[in-house]
């Protein structure tokens, strides 16, 4: 199926940016850290949850915007990246912020930057990588609502309209909070613009740096 011929968006709900995060035996403090690290020739690792998930394909967005070289190691799933994380197996990883706030609170992992174009306010202490003099490195996971494409368009509308309510509900906003997501709070017009845009980025990201899924 084609994700943008196929389906017809109705809502973004939710957004979640990628946080990276270094081992604390890595001595990797801050992107600039990282960056010197790899230029001067260090042999560093990555993880990622697997070939072509949004952790590995935001540490590969990273490395095309510093221009450096890190080897990536595919695990089952983000836990057990984490675990490598926490070990020192690895030296960085890339995780969405409700699987990297719990890590980092506690104090097992440092968060280094987070990609995208502002803080996120369940880490507000993590500068952004752009903040850290690299632009361009924005990976934010979204949810959202879509219907079979065809779809009459005052039903889209009225669904549509209905989320926008729900974002407003107190109790929505609450839970969302808890589970670390930003209401996105976009319009059908605006969620089918911001897919055919993210599209567009992934797949260079992709085709430039050769991912393919095994």
């Amino acid at each position: 199926y084609d994700p943008q011929k196929d389906f017809a968006p109705i809502a973004n709900i939710g957004l979640t940016p990628q946080v990276l995060m270094t081992s604390l035996k890595s001595g990797i403090d801050s992107i600039s850290d990282l960056v010197a690290k790899a230029k001067a020739g260090a042999d560093m690792n990555y993880g990622s949850s697997g070939n072509g998930s949004a952790s590995h394909l935001a540490v590969e967005m990273l490395k095309s915007a510093a221009g450096i070289k890190l080897t990536h190691v595919p695990f089952k799933g983000n836990a057990e990246a984490q675990l490598a994380l926490q070990s020192g197996d690895i030296q960085l990883l890339s995780d969405a912020v409700p699987g990297a706030v719990g890590p980092v609170r506690a104090g097992k992992v440092k968060a280094i930057g987070i990609a995208d174009q502002r803080r996120s306010p369940f880490l507000p202490d993590v500068p952004t990588v752009a903040e850290q003099g690299i632009q361009g490195v924005v990976a934010v996971g979204w949810i959202g609502l879509s219907a079979p494409a065809k779809t009459p368009e005052p039903i889209l509308d009225k669904i549509s309209a209905g989320v926008m309510r729900i974002l407003t509900d107190p109790a929505v906003l609450e839970k969302m909070n808890t589970l670390s997501f930003v209401p996105a709070k976009e319009s059908r017009q605006e969620f089918e613009a911001y897919i055919a845009v993210e599209n567009m980025k992934w797949r260079k990201i992709i085709q430039d740096a050769g991912v393919k899924i095994e």
